[in-house]
């Protein structure tokens, strides 16, 4: 495991993994939102974004998380393995809720500096709107394409819970890579 893309729907705890497997297997995690997002919630623009993917995934090793479909097929191409954290809807509904209360309370810096807030997650542009509008078509993307990676020779990793999840990463911290 050395190129890692770590994928799911909102909310599933993609860059939690990621930053617990770095020290584990000693690579550099990333998160496709820090690659995206600027201060103030402001966007990069497309080919920034690109540039920024493409500087990571021509490194040797490298643990990426997230589902940005304009960027996703470079990254799939250039992975050697793919975990996919497949809850289910109620269980990713929950994180997605509790994560967001806590990063509203608790003022949490995510994404270069930017903060959740309460008037956002009641907005249009919701992360929890998101989810809903998300979830159906992201599990059926991945449902094709991780049997295609597969086929491919491309190791592939199917979770679906979070116990499943905490026995990965102890096989993993046991057996030093796996």
């Amino acid at each position: 495991m050395k190129r890692v893309l770590i994928v799911g729907t909102t909310g599933s705890g993609k860059t939690t993994l990621g930053l617990k497997l770095s020290p584990i297997l000693g690579i550099q995690a990333y998160d496709l939102d820090d690659l995206y997002w600027l201060p103030e919630w402001k966007t990069r623009s497309p080919e920034e974004f690109h540039q920024n993917v493409v500087k990571v995934i021509e490194q040797e090793k490298w643990i990426i998380s997230g589902n940005f479909k304009a960027v996703r097929d470079m990254i799939v191409q250039s992975a050697d393995t793919i975990v996919w954290l497949d809850y289910s809807f109620c269980r990713n509904l929950w994180q997605i809720l509790r994560r967001s209360y806590l990063r509203v309370k608790n003022q949490t810096l995510v994404c270069n500096g930017n903060r959740e807030k309460l008037s956002k997650l009641l907005s249009k542009d919701s992360i929890i709107l998101w989810f809903f509008q998300t979830f159906r078509d992201k599990r059926r993307k991945y449902q094709t394409m991780i049997p295609e990676r597969e086929r491919a020779g491309i190791r592939c990793v199917r979770l679906r819970s979070p116990l499943e999840t905490k026995k990965f990463l102890e096989k993993i911290s046991n057996s030093g890579s796996s």
